[in-house]
């Protein structure tokens, strides 16, 4: 079954799943190519990293696109800012990423892994599955972000 985008638009099923974007943050693979994602997961945690790590007001046209993560990488390390953070990025992730079904979200700042990080840094784990997914059982993915900078990693759970 083939989705439908536009009056005359047809997305043939499967389409997301065999296609490669360009890989966020830009940058070149091994080969000198521009790196593109090798499936939807990935794309999928490369776009939810560009919303933690996007401030609202930032993009031209979009005023609203991101989240206030980056703004409060600096308050107090605490139950209460995880929350707010958290809040903040389930309801940019429902806004702007609708293909991913958000699971878990979790936190680490420098009391729990001082050597890895610095002050003032904030490391994010987004467990999520596809929306769509016709595989049973659904299979969770990982997106790990430094919002200091990249996704580290995507791994299947």
């Amino acid at each position: 079954m083939a989705r439908r985008r536009g009056p005359d638009h047809v997305i043939p099923k499967g389409f997301f799943e065999r296609s490669a974007q360009v890989s966020l943050p830009f940058r070149f693979n091994e080969l000198g190519q521009v790196a593109s994602t090798r499936n939807r997961a990935e794309q999928i945690a490369n776009n939810l990293a560009t919303i933690i790590l996007t401030i609202p007001g930032e993009r031209v046209m979009r005023p609203t696109y991101g989240s206030e993560t980056k703004m409060r990488v600096f308050e107090a390390n605490d139950e209460l800012t995880r929350a707010a953070i958290s809040a903040d990025l389930r309801k940019a992730f429902a806004r702007w990423e609708p293909e991913a079904r958000i699971e878990d979200i979790r936190y680490s700042g420098p009391e729990e892994i001082q050597d890895e990080i610095e002050e003032g840094s904030l490391f994010i784990e987004v467990d999520f599955s596809l929306v769509d997914s016709e595989e049973r059982p659904q299979p969770r993915y990982t997106a790990s972000i430094d919002v200091g900078g990249r996704v580290s990693e995507v791994r299947i759970l």
